[in-house]
């Protein structure tokens, strides 16, 4: 199987919290706008990047605690109607939905919900419960009409990745501060995009017939957590940033890719409660779709950094993922 090596958005990474101004910070103004919401006494940042900062609010004498999360209002639109419209439909314990708050220009906005908590999901030990998790979600929103209310996450979204990458790739070849190695890199990363693409017929015939639903498309155990209670153990996800309506070809090769067998039998029973489109074969086919997707978008993040003046990071990237590209544009043939 293709390995994940995956390049994220620059900025990605979890640092120690940092407590911050529990009565001035601007989190705490949006949070106060809401309707009849609690005064917070203790807010830390655990997470700042450039374009998106998540803030933890704690309130005395109250075990829940909430998430703020700042970021572009197109992006965060996305995960309010995951959170407020679809995921309230679905059979599947999720995280309460407690608000939205535009800032005046309307550019950046505020997502309030439920903290998650610490209990972390590993697919590797918790295969079966991922796995019927994962199988009642797409199931059940399949089910949905929403592809007008999600970006469409389907083949041709991937094919554009692949596009955009070797436009950036080929547009960059003549910085200065590549090296003739990062040049040969390039080269072959360019090589394989074209052979991915002209055997893009495959990819779509796999995709051909298969249900459309809601997908996450970034199911890494920081997004993923475990809750118990007395119905048992289950499963809440966050951070639909990437999420969208499309084919579950990446979801399901990340839970192939961190269980067995038997985190895919447990996908299979719990999907088929709802819908008979989708037999064990197409679900291991499903899951070679989703490793070549996962590597286009990473490749497509990481040529992002091929135009600065220092490209190292995105060339460390790209010189790690060269290999998997090319070995699953052997493997569509």
């Amino acid at each position: 199987m293709v390995g994940d090596v995956i390049a994220h958005p620059p900025g990605q990474g979890k640092k120690a919290p940092v407590p911050c101004d529990p009565v001035n910070h601007p989190v705490v103004a949006a949070w106060l706008s809401l309707p009849d919401p609690r005064k917070p006494d203790q807010v830390d940042r655990i997470r700042k990047k450039e374009k998106a900062q998540v803030y933890r609010l704690g309130f005395q004498e109250a075990e829940t605690r909430v998430i703020a999360k700042r970021g572009r209002t197109e992006h965060l639109l996305v995960e309010r109607t995951i959170y407020e419209s679809i995921l309230p439909r679905l059979t599947l314990p999720a995280l309460r939905y407690y608000g939205f708050v535009r800032e005046e220009d309307d550019e950046y906005s505020w997502l309030f919900i439920e903290d998650a908590g610490d209990v972390p999901c590993r697919l590797g030990q918790d295969e079966v419960v991922a796995g019927r998790w994962l199988g009642t979600l797409h199931g059940g929103a399949a089910a949905l009409e929403l592809a007008s209310s999600l970006p469409i996450r389907g083949a041709e979204h991937y094919r554009g990745h692949l596009r955009g990458a070797r436009t950036t790739i080929l547009g960059s070849l003549r910085n200065p501060a590549l090296s003739p190695d990062d040049r040969g890199v390039l080269r072959g990363l360019v090589s394989s995009c074209d052979l991915i693409e002209s055997r893009w017929s495959g990819v779509e015939a796999i995709c051909d017939g298969l249900p459309h639903t809601l997908v996450h498309g970034d199911l890494a155990p920081p997004n993923l957590r475990l809750r118990h209670d007395g119905a048992g153990t289950a499963i809440v996800a966050f951070d639909w940033e990437w999420s969208g309506w499309g084919i579950p070809a990446v979801d399901v090769y990340q839970l192939a890719r961190g269980g067995t067998e038997n985190a895919l039998r447990s996908y299979h029973s719990a999907i088929s409660e709802y819908t008979d489109a989708v037999d064990g074969d197409q679900i291991r086919s499903l899951s070679l779709v989703g490793a070549g997707f996962r590597l286009l978008a990473s490749v497509d993040w990481a040529s992002t950094h091929l135009p600065l003046p220092r490209p190292e990071s995105g060339m460390a990237s790209l010189s790690v993922l060269d290999q998997p590209l090319r070995e699953w544009g052997q493997r569509l043939a």
